[in-house]
């Protein structure tokens, strides 16, 4: 066995050794990157615990490494059940065997669990572990199969919390429900705990908590608390002030008591609103708009981080897809559209987004869901559209439609086409063109028109011609038709227009100068397939009132960018507001107000290594869920 290890080590440290002798007088990075190799290359030091290394001693510490007198250790083996839960195994004779650790926090595997062994298949024991102020520790896995079992098992001293939730008028918040979860790490055998100690508490007469047994690591402590489970609980009683929900996150240390941890409520707060859209641009109802926040724990020994989150707030969206919500505490999130909790579906979450709120102030945001309720039609590939009607009857072959964003034919919409007409071989995919005098024609009042002949498709080649599509009150879209679109589409949609007409407010509450511009309205086209259209580029500078207007504006999602220059950089003021327009509604009124909260952003730029980067730029950018990025 000795010979056999021998051979593996010596060409690794070869390897090693040549490759430090070949980064001298090289690159940081090789140097650095050796550094963390190397250490995987040469074997780790035997440890006297552990059972990989032939020892039947292990150990129990706590998270110094120092050993944990008169801890209980009892051993079982997980059993095989069937899927009505009963066991289907015979136990082993040591099952449920307790030992008690020595001064050192040492103990001995029962000699009895080797004798389960049978050639190569090897016993597979999990422990428990209790000792008086620590944190219970059950199905910890040991044994030679496992890798990283190095017989130093460490387990959590507890600590303790207390603290008090104050309501939006500075008094304490007596006999209201508090939750409490957890996330931690133990480091040998490596495991993370999501959620492995949580409670649910009230506060007392006087609004405070306290929470005992505390581990260390990561914790959260939420207001309001919450029964838990998969399904929705009905509630005994109203909760005061439970539309303020927050969250304290707390790190605590190895047997740590804090005693200042304060959910205020009077913190000032912001609503986030906005609709829940399909890819189309839909509304939909009935949805999910949840705030949460990603909880990240890195790991001390810089091997990595877990994370979970805890959700904040959440809103149902109306019949028109608005949803709305208020009182949302300082912080960092991120906000996505769920499907409600049904029994036997399990929909698809939408794309998250990430936002930061400083105070008070309102923001918007919209959110995309994939319609996965079969509330509209679905398509079977790429080709096909989605609409909310189906195609009226009566239509003749050559009929096409013109339709509003709701499917919804338009008459008297004007087509026309152009005077040159391409010709397009199938397999070479070669193209030709001509000339002819062109077409203008007019929708009827179900908003069809008829397809000229001249556009009837060749044998083994596509004729099409491109066309302007115009109408009073919509945008005007340029399509290509053909006789083979009669295939696939038999509509294309045009979205209305409207105009936004706002004011710019300075830092003083006056009207104020200042650019503003209008960039990639986020808008979907149905039919042609054409998810994103450009809204192109709109800017202008406001008037002395601090006025500016935009005209013929589409239906669908604008980013509105501010600048206000002062006399000096400081006071330069930038900024992006997210619009929702609506069948080509006209806003009358919109104010940006530079006096809303604003926030700084500072910090410092480290390499891999944590080592100081000069020099690298830093951007700020705002993505929105369609890609735009700005």
């Amino acid at each position: 066995m000795k010979k056999s290890i021998w051979l593996i080590i010596v060409p690794g440290l070869f390897i090693a050794a040549g490759a430090i002798y070949f980064a001298r007088g090289h690159s940081k990075e090789v140097e650095n990157l050796i550094e963390t190799v190397l250490p995987a290359i040469i074997p780790e030091e035997p440890s006297p615990y552990s059972m990989k290394w032939g020892a039947e001693l292990a150990r129990v510490v706590d998270q110094d490494g120092k050993g944990v007198p008169e801890a209980t250790v009892t051993f079982d083996k997980y059993l095989a059940r069937d899927c009505d839960g009963n066991i289907t195994e015979e136990p082993p004779a040591w099952q449920g065997t307790a030992i008690t650790t020595n001064e050192k926090g040492e103990f001995v595997y029962p000699g009895v669990i080797w004798q389960d062994e049978d050639g190569d298949k090897k016993p597979q024991p999990q422990i428990t572990i209790e000792a008086e102020g620590f944190l219970k520790r059950s199905g910890v896995s040991v044994g030679v199969n496992y890798s990283n079992e190095r017989g130093e098992i460490d387990i959590f001293r507890i600590g303790r919390i207390e603290g008090a939730i104050i309501d939006p008028n500075g008094q304490p918040l007596a006999n209201v429900p508090v939750w409490f979860n957890t996330h931690t790490r133990y480091k040998n055998p490596n495991s993370s705990c999501g959620g492995c100690f949580s409670a649910n508490l009230k506060t007392d007469e006087a609004g405070g908590f306290v929470i005992e047994k505390v581990p260390p690591g990561m914790h959260i402590v939420k207001f309001p608390g919450h029964a838990g489970g998969c399904g929705p609980e009905p509630k005994v009683e109203k909760i005061p002030y439970e539309e303020y929900a927050s969250f304290q996150t707390i790190n605590m240390k190895d047997g740590e008591v804090k005693s200042n941890i304060f959910i205020d409520l009077r913190q000032d707060r912001a609503i986030v609103k906005g609709k829940v859209v399909d890819k189309y641009n839909r509304p939909m109802s009935g949805v999910n708009a949840v705030l949460y926040r990603e909880i990240k724990q890195y790991y001390a020994d810089g091997s990595g981080w877990s994370s979970h989150t805890e959700s904040l707030k959440s809103a149902l969206s109306d019949e028109n897809g608005d949803y709305i919500l208020k009182h949302v505490p300082p912080g960092d999130y991120q906000i996505k559209a769920d499907y409600p909790y049904e029994k036997g579906k399990n929909y698809d979450s939408g794309k998250p987004l990430t936002i930061y709120l400083a105070g008070r102030q309102e923001v918007t945001f919209n959110l995309v869901l994939e319609r996965q309720d079969d509330s509209l039609p679905k398509p079977h590939n790429r080709e096909e559209s989605l609409f909310e009607v189906p195609l009226p009857e009566g239509l003749a072959e050559r009929d096409m439609m013109i339709v509003d964003p709701r499917g919804n034919g338009i008459s008297g919409a004007n087509v026309v086409f152009d005077t040159t007409i391409t010709t397009e071989d199938h397999k070479t995919l070669q193209k030709t063109t001509k000339e002819w005098n062109g077409a203008s024609l007019t929708t009827d009042s179900r908003g069809v028109f008829v397809l000229p002949s001249v556009l009837e498709e060749l044998e083994g080649k596509w004729v099409q011609c491109r066309a302007a599509i115009e109408v009073e009150g919509f945008e005007k879209h340029q399509v290509w038709l053909g006789a083979h679109y009669l295939k696939k589409e038999r509509r294309f949609d045009i979205l209305p227009i409207g105009e936004m007409r706002g004011r710019l407010i300075g830092l003083d509450g006056m009207p104020v100068k200042g650019r503003v511009e209008m960039r990639d309205s986020m808008r979907s086209y149905r039919s042609p397939n054409s998810e994103l259209s450009s809204g192109g580029y709109h800017s202008q500078v406001t008037d002395d009132g601090g006025k500016f207007v935009f005209e013929k504006i589409p239906e669908g999602t604008h980013i509105i960018h501010y600048t206000v220059d002062g006399r000096d950089a400081d006071e330069k003021r930038t900024g992006a507001v997210i619009v929702y327009t609506q069948g080509g509604q006209d806003i009358d009124d919109m104010v940006i107000d530079l006096r809303q909260d604003t926030c700084s952003a500072h910090g410092r730029v480290l390499d891999w290594a944590g080592k100081p980067v000069k020099n690298a730029t830093v951007r700020l950018v705002k993505t929105i869920q369609w890609g735009y990025r700005g």
